[in-house]
């Protein structure tokens, strides 16, 4: 199993196919290495394990929206199918919380 993480919020959906091996909170600024869109506003963080890797496309992340990208991108096909989600954590300033708030 591979450990991956997605960024998301507003627009983008928890379930989205973008995901990748670099965990964000380790990244200077995420948002413009992870070629984010303007539509994901990135409040939350989901953490899962990949058991299928069936149709996963690697690749660096494409610039978009000004955000140069350039981290390891996963687009995986079916994340509800081939992602078992660990945990799911809301995104601050201050540091990051659960979901819960925590």
């Amino acid at each position: 199993m591979i450990r991956v993480y997605r960024l998301h919020g507003g627009t983008a959906r928890p379930d989205g196919l973008s995901w990748t091996t670099i965990d964000p909170r380790m990244l200077d600024d995420p948002r413009r290495r992870l070629g984010l869109p303007e539509a994901n506003t990135a409040e939350f963080l989901t953490i899962g394990e990949m058991t299928d890797d069936t149709g996963v496309l690697r690749r660096l992340a494409l610039p978009l929206d000004g955000n140069p990208g350039g981290a390891p991108e996963l687009l995986i096909p079916s994340p509800a199918t081939q992602v078992v989600v660990i945990e799911i954590r809301k995104m601050g300033i201050e540091g990051d919380a659960d979901a819960n708030g925590r």
